[in-house]
């Protein structure tokens, strides 16, 4: 059976078990701290990379006084930089008034007049060449090329050395003067 304690007897109960439960700076004791997850095991070494040499021998077409060919050059696959001989391709062919890129007639789209046609854009600048193509003159200081197959002029399509990478706009004939009837 239960014994009830008088109040006097509770209350004494209760502060012997409070100041069993309290340290000795009057606070609740601390609880110990969880132990630390374990440490992750280290990281696999990765084996050593075989070095790889980036740089490929090529050919590159390039356009300059001397017409349009192929000459060798080296690329580097992991940068994009192309050297000739050595140097930058931008150093050896630099961008000259040679090349109608900065050309204000050629930003600006104008026709080019060559009695008795004059010539329009044809598409956008291009690198291949599906046909080769000789250099026939100048047109306001920019290197002028036909297709080979065409002999003389007028012609019926030209072309514009963009950049010496051989990047060619085409240009397309118009008939600027008819026949007079009669």
């Amino acid at each position: 059976m239960m014994q009830i304690l008088p109040n006097h007897r509770r209350a004494r109960t209760a502060a012997i078990l409070l100041a069993m439960s309290v340290g000795a700076c009057g606070q609740p004791a601390a609880r110990p701290a969880p132990a630390p997850p374990p440490a992750p095991p280290p990281a696999p070494v990765p084996p050593p990379v075989a070095s790889v040499d980036p740089w490929r021998d090529v050919q590159v077409c390039v356009v300059d006084e001397q017409g349009v060919r192929e000459i060798a050059a080296r690329y580097n696959v992991t940068t994009g930089d192309t050297l000739v001989g050595g140097r930058p391709f931008a150093e050896v062919y630099p961008l000259t008034d040679a090349y109608a890129q900065n050309a204000e007639w050629f930003i600006n789209n104008e026709m080019m007049e060559q009695p008795p046609y004059r010539y329009g854009k044809y598409g956008i600048p291009y690198h291949s060449l599906a046909y080769p193509l000789k250099r026939i003159g100048e047109y306001r200081g920019v290197m002028l090329f036909a297709e080979v197959r065409d002999s003389g002029g007028p012609y019926s399509g030209l072309f514009v050395a963009v950049r010496p990478d051989c990047a060619f706009q085409a240009y397309s004939s118009d008939l600027l003067y008819g026949s007079v009837r009669g």
